[in-house]
């Protein structure tokens, strides 16, 4: 697989993931370049090979936006790189992947390419290409505080969430709406897993090791990365929304079975349950507790076969609570 090596630092990197989202990266672009900074910032966007068009619509917003009389293609196996500056705002760079072939399900890969400007960069914030950003100083302030706070690792901030469905726009959503809005401890994450809206964060890319799990069994998403940075930094939440996020019908989390519901569900729990083995004892036993309410979710109560495995998930959820966590902790 080719690489690409950036040839300058940046302050932030921006990454953007997108596929078959032609009728809202525009509003995702026009947000990256709106932000005032008083550093050099790349915002890498890679397209997943989508099938809507939408990476001429990308291209078309470069040619309109950018610097395009200086802009630097490169042909990779896998992918056309194109390395462009913004016309207007000069702290402003774009590094575009237009992938040749659909790498869902090999995330490794679209992170081979993210590694190298990660090693470029002290921050790193995300917003996905369905989403888009309302303050045109979420770079500044995000990558000021981190500067001046070394024990913070992520920043979160309040968002508006938009239904797409029903064109309807919901200020403030952990405020008004979830009132989550604090829950940014290890334990509070591991207890009730909020969804934390990427599209907000800032975090640093010296903590991006993130543990790599078996999708099959473990969720592997932004529940996993939250979890990471909480047991590795503190997290802050910021109270100003800086973006917007929108909820579309095909959605990840959107199911279409209980299957899918309750195996996604399942997932969840397991990634909580690997940071929950380091907690104190009492902290265990709630959360097993948790995970035995969880299984009752995923399983038919009235028959004797699931009934079955509802005990045999929730023994095995207490042998890694408790019977594992002992022998390691003797060990």
């Amino acid at each position: 697989m080719q690489i690409y090596t950036p040839k300058k630092n940046y302050k932030v990197l921006v990454r953007c993931f997108t596929y078959n989202q032609s009728e809202f990266i525009t509003d995702a672009l026009n947000g990256f370049a709106k932000q005032m900074t008083t550093f050099p910032f790349v915002c890498l966007i890679m397209d997943d090979c989508s099938i809507d068009d939408e990476q001429e619509v990308i291209k078309e917003w470069l040619k309109c936006e950018c610097d395009m009389d200086n802009a630097e293609y490169v042909d990779l196996d896998l992918s056309t790189l194109i390395l462009v500056s913004h016309a207007k705002n000069k702290n402003c760079f774009f590094a575009v992947y237009l992938l040749k072939k659909n790498l869902y399900g090999e995330v490794e890969k679209k992170i081979n390419y993210i590694t190298p400007w990660r090693e470029h960069a002290d921050y790193e914030a995300m917003c996905e290409g369905d989403d888009y950003w309302i303050s045109n100083e979420k770079l500044q302030k995000q990558s000021d505080f981190l500067d001046l706070n070394k024990d913070v690792g992520l920043i979160r901030t309040e968002v508006h969430r938009f239904i797409q469905v029903e064109k309807k726009l919901e200020k403030n959503y952990f405020t008004c709406i979830t009132k989550v809005k604090n829950k940014t401890s290890l334990r509070d994450i591991i207890m009730f897993g909020p969804f934390a809206a990427p599209c907000s964060w800032m975090y640093r890319t010296s903590l991006t090791n993130f543990p790599k799990l078996n999708k099959s069994f473990f969720f592997t998403g932004d529940l996993l990365m939250l979890l990471h940075f909480a047991s590795n930094s503190r997290i802050v939440y910021f109270e100003v929304p800086t973006a917007v996020y929108r909820v579309l019908e095909s959605s990840a989390s959107h199911f279409h079975t209980q299957k899918e519901f309750c195996l996604f569900f399942k997932k969840l729990k397991n990634t909580r349950l690997i940071y929950a083995q380091s907690q104190d004892l009492w902290f265990r036993l709630k959360f097993w507790v948790y995970c035995c309410m969880i299984c009752s979710l995923y399983h038919n109560r009235y028959s004797l076969k699931s009934l079955i495995c509802s005990f045999f998930s929730a023994f095995q959820d207490f042998q890694k609570l408790f019977l594992c966590n002992e022998a390691s902790a003797h060990s």
